[in-house]
């Protein structure tokens, strides 16, 4: 298990192939790392474990990975991007909270769960896809966050969805066929 990263750490990161876990706030006193690469041997990562690492533009995110825990990439303002392997079935809550530079991401078709906020704060989010397979969607989606557009694979809302997963009113397509 990888219990901590030094916090004077900067630039680019690779973990190596042994490790198979990341703690809750192991990166927390990082912010001067820009690429962090996990290995496939990761299958599972603690809550804010990328905390406030405001100067991150890149994480590749192991193969194999179920679950992205509670607030993991918490105020990651340099994050641009992020595509979450295939294998991930559930977004917990607050996940991408305070992502402010993060205009896109990849949401895999496996997904079944997206947590309360998960994207709150993600003041340059244009566009999200959410795939069919997501059964449950929890509160306030998008909150603090300015002009989004929804595109949702399933043709109408699932009974699993809160009623105010989009709070805000942002424009859905119901029914997109489109990636």
């Amino acid at each position: 298990q990888l219990i901590s990263v030094p916090g004077g750490k900067s630039g680019r990161l690779e973990i190596p192939g042994k490790v198979t876990q990341i703690a809750d706030y192991a990166f927390s006193k990082c912010c001067s790392l820009t690429d962090i690469i996990l290995p496939d041997s990761v299958t599972e990562i603690g809550e804010l474990a990328f905390v406030s690492c405001s100067k991150l533009t890149h994480i590749r995110l192991p193969n194999g990975l179920k679950e992205i825990k509670r607030a993991t990439f918490t105020g990651c303002s340099g994050l641009t991007h992020i595509s979450i392997p295939d294998s991930v079935i559930r977004l917990d809550d607050n996940v991408f909270f305070k992502c402010t530079s993060l205009s896109e991401i990849e949401l895999p078709s496996a997904l079944k769960s997206i947590g309360n906020r998960a994207f709150s704060v993600c003041t340059n989010l244009r566009k999200i896809v959410i795939p069919e397979n997501v059964a449950t969607v929890g509160a306030v989606l998008f909150q603090e966050c300015s002009d989004v557009t929804i595109y949702v694979k399933q043709e109408t809302q699932p009974a699993g969805w809160e009623q105010n997963w989009n709070h805000l009113n942002f424009p859905v397509v119901w029914g997109y066929t489109g990636s």
